[in-house]
């Protein structure tokens, strides 16, 4: 009778500190980091005024990013924003030009020292693939993406701040 006793203790004695260490390990620090998401559409033109139109957050953000390109005029078509866990996907619906709809879907991976993991999937107006991509972004900063044509393009911008614990 007693030898069982001694053998179902020794039993929690061993296992307790696994189960501990699997239940508050890395799914645990998963949960407790997160990051606030944001997205924007923008349209680039050959007509109009430079960046002048788009809000100074936004100049601030990638205006040293749209300079290179061949565009003269910017506007913002829309944006959306949301908070994930790391590891989560988080959809986006987006009005871009001519009311057509794009959708985005983000998902944060990882997140050490200045650099977020992220993979991009972005869908056009007739459900087509524009983008599809795996990166690590600058956390806190945003890394601007798009389409192309000689007269306009369609750009996307994105920007991930994460906090809470690093994987």
């Amino acid at each position: 009778m007693r030898s069982k006793f001694w053998a179902k203790a020794l039993c929690v004695i061993v296992l307790s500190p696994i189960c501990f260490a699997l239940c508050f390990s890395e799914g645990a620090q998963a949960e407790s980091s997160a990051c606030n998401v944001l997205v924007r559409l923008l349209q680039g033109g050959t007509a109009g005024n430079g960046m002048n139109a788009l809000p100074d957050a936004l100049v601030k953000d990638v205006g040293s990013q749209l300079d290179p390109l061949p565009y003269t005029s910017y506007a913002v078509l829309d944006s959306r924003s949301q908070s994930l866990p790391l590891g989560h996907e988080g959809m986006f619906s987006l009005v871009g030009y001519d009311n057509q709809r794009h959708v985005l879907r983000v998902v944060p991976h990882n997140y050490s020292y200045d650099k977020v993991g992220i993979t991009v999937m972005w869908n056009g107006p007739n459900n087509e693939e524009l983008l599809s991509t795996k990166m690590r972004v600058a956390n806190g900063k945003c890394v601007v993406l798009g389409t192309d044509s000689r007269n306009a393009a369609t750009i996307l911008t994105v920007k991930l701040e994460c906090s809470g614990a690093k994987r």
